[in-house]
């Protein structure tokens, strides 16, 4: 993935209902050099789809939670 910030703005809107929310824009830069990444990629027209694995569990501190006493 890249990490450059490029043109990030936000413009207000209204839903249905009439509450403002606010909607990310973003216009990539068209010319990048280096590797490819996915805004290269949306540069030339394709979409991207990034795999992501989000799981913040604390595997080493599942064995000290079982030696708790939850029953006083």
């Amino acid at each position: 993935m890249g990490l450059g910030r490029y043109g990030e703005g936000f413009e207000r809107r209204q839903d249905p209902r009439g509450r403002t929310y606010y909607w990310m824009t973003y216009n990539p830069p068209y010319h990048l050099e280096g590797p490819e990444t996915d805004v290269t990629s949306l540069c030339e027209g394709y979409i991207t789809v990034t795999p992501l694995h989000f799981d913040l569990t604390r595997y080493d501190t599942i064995a000290e939670l079982a030696r708790w006493k939850w029953q006083d």
